[in-house]
């Protein structure tokens, strides 16, 4: 049954370029294949940024389409066809670090599900062995410097964060 759902994730992978100016059809096709072939032998497309197919850089080219989806191509957009594809196989349009903060948030709650106490003593490591305290300390002066979204700063109240 997995096979069957990861054979099909992978089968979705076509048809999802977004001309980066004129691309030939083996280029599109060299895409295509690199981005089925990554995720068949990764299971996700977090593709290292050395990585090519054919002399393409998979990596650019993905950041290109998370690029087109949030904006930042003038004149340039993703299909809804295009974002559903890449969605399907794995690729999210949010950036690295973004999914890095995210992590930690999500380790933190985990953190605090199973501590009594909000503090965090120093060296304190998350179940995946990053460095939560750092971290935590890091968010507390990016809130005091009032350089903290307030997305952000919503998502650490909602979990007692800050008192």
């Amino acid at each position: 049954r997995a096979k069957e759902i990861e054979r099909k994730r992978i089968e979705k992978a076509e048809g999802i370029y977004v001309p980066r100016g004129p691309m030939s059809e083996e280029q599109k096709l060299k895409i295509s294949e690199g981005l089925r072939k990554y995720y068949s032998e990764n299971g996700n497309l977090k593709i290292p940024s050395d990585y090519k197919v054919d002399g393409i850089w998979l990596s650019k080219w993905l950041n290109e389409q998370r690029q087109i989806m949030l904006g930042k191509r003038k004149g340039k957009t993703l299909t809804a066809e295009q974002q559903e594809k890449l969605k399907s196989i794995g690729f999210t349009f949010k950036s690295g670090t973004e999914e890095r903060w995210e992590r930690y948030f999500s380790e933190l709650k985990e953190y605090y599900n199973k501590s009594e106490s909000r503090h965090i003593p120093v060296g304190t490591k998350s179940s995946s062995g990053d460095d939560l305290y750092t971290w935590a300390t890091n968010q507390r002066s990016m809130y005091r410097k009032g350089k903290m979204s307030a997305e952000r700063e919503s998502m650490l109240r909602s979990i007692g964060f800050f008192g």
